[in-house]
């Protein structure tokens, strides 16, 4: 049963026993239900165990018009659920998010995890490739400066790209993947830009600097205080088998690392279709397509960059790679949160698997279990485009999709894709869509 408090917009759920409370603060944006899925496998697992979930009222929060939050909004009332209740346990779906979180945890002692300044290290990609120490282990990386001439800035990244018409434009900090946009030509990326630099520029300037200018010199990193973006080089994971995408993930417990399985990042469609269909992105946990031998190279990698992570002893961390044919490794980004695609494929693919209650017992300084694979496979597809676009509909069978969201995820099952012969599908769009346009679809084997 909710009772929502409409001074604060707080919604909390109650608790109907007096058995032992484990208070967990869920930082918005929300993403669907996987955080009820794993309170309630909590449950299940400790019937001596009562969670109450605190969350703020969707309705109460404030958007721009780039269908961004007010950071600091939402900043202010955690602060008071916290002041008002003994939370032990904060959590959150976007890594923006985590920003929030983290500050939480350098204002309250009793909440664990990575400190506001680590966490900014790591989702900022500048300071992330400074907090490595070695620039030839990550994504060769240019910081472009908007309060430079564009036509000088155009130069320099023409000098940069090593394929010369072909990069990714990306923000400072990891928004979302929707923030992002990759470019085949000049003239896509003098088209694109303006609405882009626009966009990272209020974002900055309405909420990121607020966050971090109280912790932050500006002589200490110069490039936190100046409006700007990055370019990085195009990296082919369609001709198999140079380059392959790879996620690592793992939990910290008082400096040991808990290893969870690599998931192939970006691999295709070549399990589910007559042909493979290498332009949609598809998560397979655990990994299936690098060697053991490569599945160990990335172990040892992500161990040596969790131990730049100073302070760091409890928490979950989670890493992407490239690595090619001749094993070189590229870093291309540190998270300091779960990912909400891979909560539900770990749960299926290993035993004591799940993020969030990894983190949960993480709070109570419970050493989680480690993970151990039952043989199953999860395959997801995550679509960035429009569903209501015809092209999207002659694509995917929406009744079985339907159907199949209204099952649940208890069943094996994944959706039709109707492929003709010379379907192509673009990653790209005009308009800057919200998890919203996004469907996560899932076959289980």
């Amino acid at each position: 049963m909710n009772n929502d408090d409409r001074s604060t917009g707080v919604k909390i759920e109650q608790d109907l026993s007096d058995r032992k409370l484990i208070r967990i603060l869920y930082v918005p944006p929300y993403y669907e239900c996987h955080v009820d899925l794993a309170i309630n496998r909590l449950v299940l697992s400790n019937s001596s165990i009562e969670y109450r979930i605190f969350t703020i009222d969707e309705k109460y929060l404030i958007y721009d018009e780039y269908g961004l939050l007010n950071l600091n909004q939402i900043l202010i009332m955690c602060r008071e659920l916290i002041n008002e209740h003994k939370i032990q346990c904060v959590l959150c779906d976007k890594q923006l998010g985590q920003l929030i979180v983290s500050k939480l945890i350098n204002e309250y002692p009793q909440l664990i995890g990575m400190s506001f300044q680590l966490t900014l290290k790591c989702l900022n990609k500048y300071l992330m490739i400074n907090l490595i120490e070695n620039i030839d282990e990550c994504v060769p990386t240019l910081f472009v400066d908007s309060t430079i001439d564009r036509s000088i800035n155009f130069c320099t990244i023409k000098n940069f790209l090593i394929i010369k018409n072909v990069g990714f434009v990306k923000p400072l900090f990891s928004l979302d993947k929707l923030s992002s946009f990759k470019f085949h030509s000049w003239e896509t990326y003098e088209n694109m830009i303006n609405k882009y630099e626009l966009f990272y520029q209020r974002h900055y300037q309405r909420d990121t600097l607020s966050l971090f200018r109280t912790y932050i010199s500006p002589k200490q990193y110069p490039h936190l205080f100046k409006p700007g973006y990055i370019i990085q080089p195009y990296y082919d994971l369609l001709t198999y088998p140079y380059w392959r995408h790879i996620i690592a993930s793992a939990c910290v417990f008082d400096n040991d690392v808990i290893m969870w399985p690599l998931t192939d990042g970006s691999c295709g469609w070549p399990f589910l279709a007559e042909k493979p269909l290498g332009i949609l992105s598809i998560l397979v946990c655990p990994s299936q397509q690098i060697s053991l031998k490569q599945q160990e190279l990335i172990y040892v990698k992500f161990r040596q960059h969790i131990q730049k992570l100073h302070q760091f002893h409890y928490g979950w961390i989670q890493a992407e790679y490239f690595i090619s044919c001749d094993d070189t490794i590229h870093l291309i980004s540190i998270q300091p949160n779960y990912s909400v695609y891979l909560c539900q494929a770990y749960n299926y693919v290993c035993q004591f698997g799940d993020p969030i209650t990894c983190i949960v017992n993480l709070s109570l300084k419970k050493r989680p279990k480690l993970p151990i694979l039952n043989g199953k496979i999860v395959y997801i597809n995550r679509l960035w485009t429009n569903a209501c676009g015809q092209y999207t509909k002659d694509l995917i069978n929406f009744h079985e999709y339907k159907r199949l969201k209204r099952l649940g995820l208890q069943e094996s099952k994944y959706i039709l894709l109707r492929l003709k012969e010379n379907d192509q599908i673009s990653n790209e769009s005009d308009e800057m869509n919200d998890s919203d346009g996004m469907m996560e679809l899932g076959l289980i084997q």
